[in-house]
């Protein structure tokens, strides 16, 4: 299995960090990008990688949500630490849930690491929340990317996906996937092209509803172990056999993280 896209450098896992990845590898996990998500993180995602060369590829970038608060000299910064640890780009994208005021800033810094992942060649790991419309006319804008677009815990409906397709789009679906009231996300699952399809764990968050017992407050953080429940959940939505789409989400995983693995 390949986790496609997780946070083990957030402060909920990073002391326990080795048992995690522990007991990811127990699991049956044998990769995973590991998304940077502000400046300050990016040097832990660094560190996770250099330990776990075999498990770890890192990803540096901005977060929507953190793009307000970018100081002088982020991007230079970026490339120089991308370029030179050969890393994926993001994460990065847009997010209209939060105060229409950062909107401006969220734009600046996404197109800004978006011209960087098509500069250097690398993939770039996206977020998307209530903007994609937004996201895929600036994506449209630019044509195909050669690298490849990752869309993490894809939320935009089924019908864009013949729209970012020919973009170079790989689409990734989280635990949430299997909640059995989201049927959108069912939908957009059965539109993807079995060969652009990703799966991930978004940990700590998007914990997987088997996991959710008690009150919210109480709820474990989620960690790539746990990726054994999103692989199962899409595996009976597209009617599979669950160890073959683990197979096949693995392999499509090396194909757009080639390069970086």
């Amino acid at each position: 299995m390949f986790d496609a896209h997780n946070h083990v450098q957030d402060e909920r896992l990073w002391e326990r960090r080795r048992e995690v990845l522990d007991r990811a590898r127990a699991a049956g996990v044998t990769g995973m990008v590991c998304c940077g998500t502000c400046e300050a993180d990016w040097e832990s995602v660094l560190a996770l990688a250099a330990e776990w060369p075999d498990l770890v590829i890192p990803a540096l970038g901005v977060h929507p949500w953190e793009a307000a608060a970018c100081g002088s000299g982020w991007m230079e910064r970026l490339e120089a630490l991308a370029t030179r640890y050969h890393t994926v780009i993001g994460e990065a994208g847009l997010d209209h849930a939060q105060a229409p005021e950062t909107f401006p800033a969220q734009e600046g810094v996404f197109l800004a690491q978006l011209a960087l992942s098509r500069r250097i060649g690398r993939p770039i790991v996206l977020h998307g929340r209530r903007a994609w419309g937004r996201l895929v006319e600036l994506l449209e804008a630019g044509g195909s990317h050669p690298a490849g677009i990752v869309l993490h815990a894809y939320s935009g409906g089924a019908e864009l996906v013949a729209r970012l397709l020919p973009l170079g789009a790989w689409f990734s679906f989280s635990a949430t996937v299997g909640y059995s009231g989201n049927r959108r996300a069912h939908r957009a699952l059965q539109a993807v092209p079995r060969d652009r399809l990703l799966l991930e764990t978004d940990a700590p968050d998007m914990l997987p509803h088997a996991l959710c017992q008690g009150p919210r407050e109480q709820w474990p953080p989620n960690e790539p172990a746990n990726l054994l429940y999103t692989v199962e959940a899409a595996a009976r939505i597209l009617g599979c056999v669950p160890a073959e789409l683990a197979d096949l989400t693995a392999a499509n995983a090396s194909r757009v993280f080639t390069s970086l693995a």
